[in-house]
């Protein structure tokens, strides 16, 4: 356990892009699997999934941003990274709502008739060694026509974040050129990708574009930046949080979730990240049009975000579910009120589990922080 006290750092308005990310995707899942289910059609705001797996882009680029920034810090501060540490804080924060989650799915299916442990064991098994992310690329279906495993289905890009963590706090530790080495890194994965879709290995590039570890990567290059500010980045840390292209961020961060942003299917979420990581800078540094990020509201929802994104799904299906034979009238009154209504529910029950399930977590947690952080 870690003796000495923590250093405390915090980075403004980075609660407020958690909420937003979580909020694009509960709204998309109530669409697809509410509104669609009940014939509600008068109002759709997200008719593809597009915004929600560009809002899923955002969390890995933030998730990658602020790991690393905190990884540098304790670099700095002690010469070192501490793995088994790092693993520790990881495990206690994702750990136990991950497989509530589960634990919860499962509940679900038995009081629907279906046994999903007995039906789909290698559904089962890739979601608790957080490998969903191979379950979609490859083409793995459901066996059991009945089994519900949508409450499941967000744990995906945890997985993804799970196997950044487990790789990359070696690297920063070993190689001390941490641009480098993420450079190598984001370019062998484009590199592979191609070599893929053009050998005829479709699966396989969907797979490395669907799990968008190098977004993660893009977003930990900002955090070295951001680190460096003062320093050997001070230049370009100065360019992209001036005011001209602060105003050009904010158009595009706003453009890309309204506007379907298409160059090249391999690497439209790439230079969406590199967008999102801009955003993150000006953001963290606190930039002039970037301030009002960081109020109350915004610091709440992003606080319980985690919760947000993983207890939506698990809602809407079990309301979906219970109230299946329900009539309901095809009108955008019908759509906002059970919209809002599962969003308040998704909320409530969102604060309950950080305060009474992630909060005894998250102290275990501070013990093991070299470098301690509120966001």
């Amino acid at each position: 356990m870690n003796t000495h006290r923590p250093e405390l750092t915090y980075l403004p308005g980075l609660n407020a892009i958690r909420a937003f990310a979580a909020l694009i995707v509960l709204i998309f899942h109530f669409d697809l699997f509410f509104a669609k289910h009940f014939g509600i059609t008068a109002m759709t705001i997200f008719p593809t999934n597009y915004q929600a797996s560009t809002a899923v882009t955002l969390f890995f680029v933030l998730s990658g941003f602020l790991i690393t920034y905190l990884m540098l810090l304790e670099k700095a501060k002690s010469n070192t990274i501490r793995i088994k540490f790092f693993y520790i804080r990881r495990i206690t924060r994702i750990w136990p709502l991950y497989f509530l989650i589960i634990f919860f799915t499962i509940l679900l299916n038995y009081v629907a008739g279906n046994n999903l442990i007995r039906d789909e064991p290698g559904i089962l098994f890739l979601y608790c060694s957080f490998l969903g992310n191979v379950i979609e690329p490859f083409g793995i279906t459901v066996h059991n026509a009945h089994s519900i495993i949508f409450p499941m289905m967000v744990l995906w890009s945890l997985g993804v974040e799970e196997q950044f963590y487990l790789v990359w706090p070696i690297l920063n530790k070993t190689f001390n050129k941490t641009v480098t080495v993420l450079f190598t890194f984001i370019i062998a994965w484009q590199i592979l990708k191609i070599l893929f879709k053009y050998t005829g290995h479709i699966d396989y590039a969907t797979f490395l574009s669907y799990t968008r570890i190098d977004c993660m990567a893009i977003g930990a290059l900002g955090a070295y930046v951001f680190k460096n500010r003062a320093g050997n980045t001070k230049r370009i840390f100065r360019f992209l949080t001036s005011k001209a292209i602060g105003v050009c961020c904010i158009m595009a961060f706003f453009a890309i979730f309204y506007f379907k942003l298409h160059v090249a299917s391999l690497f439209d979420q790439q230079l969406v990240s590199v967008v999102f990581t801009v955003f993150i800078l000006n953001t963290a540094g606190y930039s002039r049009f970037f301030r009002g990020l960081e109020n109350k509201i915004c610091n709440f929802l992003g606080q319980i975000s985690y919760g947000i994104y993983m207890y939506h799904v698990l809602i809407i299906i079990a309301v979906t579910t219970f109230v299946k034979h329900v009539q309901l009238p095809n009108s955008y009154v019908s759509y906002f009120v059970f919209l809002f209504a599962i969003m308040l529910s998704t909320i409530l029950i969102s604060y309950l589990s950080y305060r009474f399930l992630e909060r005894p977590f998250l102290k275990i947690k501070s013990n093991f922080a070299v470098v301690k952080t509120t966001n």
